[in-house]
């Protein structure tokens, strides 16, 4: 699927879940909640970073199909300093890993508007989640 045509799917998503017609399973794993002193430091630009990684599998049946998607956002920080990398998979129901080497062949060509897209339906997601928990299922943990 190409990103044009994923990024168009997920809006007509977030709309139909702003409008309460889908149901969200999503799980997700992030060393975001870790220990300082836990977490990767990679050197790059002469500054030392800190590494944060975001795994995010979102599932729900959309028109009668079951849809899953898998997001992986690298974000490092130095100091005030924030830059992010990110990843979309679009994995067959079988694999559901958060394992980048498994989920690579099944990558999308992000773009801006494909990642802000996915950024406006989380947005959705969790408003929606606010009002109806009944919606939305998010099971969260702590990545190793």
């Amino acid at each position: 699927m190409t990103a044009e045509n994923l990024t168009s799917m997920l809006e007509q998503m977030r709309q139909e879940t702003e409008k309460g017609h889908l149901k969200w399973n999503i799980e997700l794993q992030t060393t975001e909640y870790k220990p300082q002193a836990d977490k990767p430091v990679v050197e790059a630009d002469d500054r030392k970073w800190v590494v944060d990684e975001i795994y995010t599998d979102y599932h729900c049946i959309f028109h009668n199909t079951e849809f899953a998607m898998i997001t992986y956002e690298n974000v490092e920080t130095s100091g005030s300093e924030v830059r992010s990398t990110n990843l979309v998979y679009l994995p067959p129901m079988a694999i559901r890993c958060f394992q980048m080497d498994q989920l690579a062949p099944y990558a999308v060509q992000t773009t801006r508007a494909l990642i802000q897209t996915i950024h406006l339906l989380w947005q959705t997601i969790l408003n929606t989640r606010k009002q109806n928990p009944v919606q939305i299922e998010i099971n969260a943990n702590e990545a190793s």
